[in-house]
């Protein structure tokens, strides 16, 4: 039976959305059977939580297994089927009776009493009941199991049933630990996590299920060699970013409400490298791991933001909110950006839900005069300067038949040169009085003042791509100051 499931999982190509249901079938079903079973009370959101770490098995196996020289592809086919091991520890300690002999509940190690962690995967103290430790040791010799058929090498068998074991500390050890230290700063004592109140608890298990989702990422991202995309790419979010920490600045947010807000304002940002560098110039069949992580992408970015929202931060609204706008904005069934008027639309919105992001996840009581006023005015610069970044594509765009300002104008017969000497003297007029209006010391508004002439300067010759970089950096740059 086994040598079966090896030989028809290796046959099957990997596919995000085979995963994505078996994820959701496995996970549901695992919050229903421990309610059936033993009566563990869970809303009905709280058994989404559940999903992420099934979602996330195959990528994390996949880079452990990598390691003995699998291939990474058929590894995440090989574990998405046996995410159906989910299922088997309510079964089993319901067939074994074991709720007769101690409590039955199922969980994460959250609390600093490492003497007592389940490090064979048995401590029903510590929610690791019976049925939750055989399937663990079931899962290490599945794991000892496919690499010796695969490899046909003891040596390399054994070591996998090391890694194995790794896949579970991570998972029951420093993810939990990572979760805790994301909302909390620290990780608790017992006695102290039994003073959390439930709504803490509950942001606890979203707060892990957002680490397995960001690790899955990362993973596929590191396997398939795109990080250096999302690295390449970090100009054109930067001012994003900055935006959202403008917002944070100003809210006096907490450490771990930074880390979330960035995260959904980058998460938001996904959809772009991965049309772009995924999607639109990959050959699907030359390059089909690169392609598919596009999708991975995609997908992940709604994920982490979702887990965010479940874990009741309203801001992450706003991230699913630029997402949906960044979809529209890229994907052929809409493209927004083939339009010039639609294009500063949506690059403002983008620039005034990234501010409110890092606003609204401070200390700010809504309605709130100054944050109204600095989203419109965000709005409009990041509409704005949208116009910049088409100066250096203006042949590309000639060729993609897109509507820009600049494509628009040279077709009427203006001269591009007379009409960007024209935007880079208004965009300086523009950033004076910006700072005029926030500065009240002499020295602030000096610097600003040459900051913005340097803006000026470089959004000048922004048709070349060095220099229009070069007007992005010193564009991020001036929101930094404007976040002091």
């Amino acid at each position: 039976m086994i040598r079966f499931w090896i030989l028809r999982q290796r046959k099957t190509d990997f596919s995000l959305q085979t995963l994505l249901f078996f994820s959701l079938f496995v996970g549901i079903a695992r919050g229903i059977l421990e309610h059936v079973f033993f009566g563990i009370e869970a809303r009905a959101s709280d058994v989404l939580a559940f999903v992420p770490f099934y979602l996330s098995l195959p990528f994390v196996y996949g880079f452990f297994l990598s390691l003995l020289g699998l291939a990474y592809e058929k590894i995440l086919q090989a574990v998405t089927f046996a995410t159906l091991l989910g299922l088997l520890p309510p079964i089993i300690d319901f067939l074994l009776g074991t709720d007769k002999t101690h409590s039955v509940f199922y969980g994460y190690f959250v609390t600093r009493d490492w003497e007592n962690f389940p490090w064979l995967g048995y401590n029903p103290a510590k929610n690791y009941p019976l049925g939750e430790a055989i399937t663990i040791w079931l899962s290490f010799f599945l794991v000892f199991t496919y690499v010796y058929y695969i490899k046909k090498n003891i040596g390399k068998a054994f070591l996998s049933l090391f890694l194995g074991y790794l896949a579970y500390l991570t998972y029951s050890l420093a993810l939990p630990a990572s979760g805790m230290l994301l909302l909390f700063g620290e990780i608790p004592t017992p006695e102290g996590f039994s003073s959390y109140s439930f709504s803490q608890k509950r942001q606890i298990v979203y707060a892990i299920a957002l680490m397995q989702v960001f690790l899955s990422w990362f993973v596929d991202a590191h396997m398939t060699k795109s990080l250096k995309n999302y690295l390449r790419r970090l100009f054109h979010v930067a001012p994003f970013l900055l935006a959202t920490w403008a917002g944070l600045r100003q809210s006096m947010a907490m450490f771990p409400h930074y880390l979330m807000a960035l995260g959904v304002t980058l998460s938001a940002a996904l959809v772009a490298i991965a049309h772009n560098d995924f999607q639109c110039k990959v050959d699907p069949q030359k390059h089909p791991s690169l392609y598919r992580h596009g999708l991975v992408a995609n997908f992940f970015a709604v994920a982490i933001i979702l887990m965010i929202l479940f874990a009741g931060y309203k801001f992450a609204l706003l991230g699913l909110a630029s997402w949906s706008l960044s979809v529209l904005y890229h994907y052929p069934f809409y493209e927004a950006r083939n339009t010039a008027y639609g294009s500063m639309k949506i690059e403002g919105l983008w620039g005034m839900f990234s501010y409110l992001t890092g606003a609204m996840a401070g200390q700010i009581d809504f309605p709130h005069k100054e944050t109204v006023i600095y989203s419109l005015v965000l709005f409009g610069g990041f509409s704005f300067f949208s116009v910049a970044k088409d100066a250096k594509d203006i042949r590309q765009d000639f060729h993609e038949k897109r509507v820009t300002f600049y494509t628009y104008l040279y077709k009427k017969g203006v001269r591009l040169r007379l009409f960007q000497r024209l935007y880079a003297v208004t965009s300086f007029i523009f950033l004076i009085i910006a700072g005029y209006l926030y500065y009240s010391d002499a020295f602030s508004l000096v610097t600003h003042a040459i900051l913005s002439a340097i803006a000026a300067y470089f959004l000048l010759n922004s048709a070349k791509a060095k220099w229009f970089y070069a007007f992005l950096s010193t564009l991020s740059v001036i929101l930094v100051l404007f976040s002091i």
